[in-house]
């Protein structure tokens, strides 16, 4: 059984054995970090396989472009977004502008406006959800996504 231990003032994951002991702990503060740690790690993977897509189809010449890497490489981004979207968290009553929810926000909307082809965007509804409500927000109204800001 894996749930969360009040019995200590700091809260912890634990895994608990059929006695209830506990086997193995690991403390929520660090869970939260690892979890925002691999989301931007996603985020990150998916920019670099966006960029790979873009950079196939726009800049190498038709007769070199070789459709088994592109294919992989479509693969490779759709697997990125497959887990950023089982990670992403519906959005609660507070949602917070973190380096995890940036990033999951920044590199669906470039993936989207870049190749929104490779994707499924009502495969994601909480990548979609994500990203429109942090376009909303002030900071990201203050640096606009458009033509005058990419140039890929």
């Amino acid at each position: 059984w894996v749930g969360a231990d009040d019995r200590s003032p700091r809260r912890y994951l634990v895994a608990v054995d059929e006695k209830g002991d506990i086997v193995a702990g690991i403390g929520l503060v660090y869970l939260y970090r690892y979890t925002a740690l691999r989301a931007v790690g996603l985020s990150l993977a998916a920019c670099e396989k966006t960029v790979q897509i873009v950079y196939e189809r726009q800049m190498r010449p038709s007769e070199k472009q070789y459709e088994p890497w592109l294919q992989r490489v479509t693969e490779q981004l759709r697997a990125a977004y497959r887990a950023l979207e089982a990670e992403t968290p519906v959005l609660g009553a507070a949602p917070k502008l973190t380096a995890a929810t940036i990033g999951a926000a920044v590199s669906w909307r470039f993936t989207q406006e870049k190749v929104p082809e490779a994707l499924e965007a009502q495969a994601h509804p909480r990548l979609r959800a994500l990203s429109e409500w942090a376009e909303a927000q002030p900071e990201f109204l203050a640096a606009p996504f458009d033509d005058t800001t990419l140039h890929l």
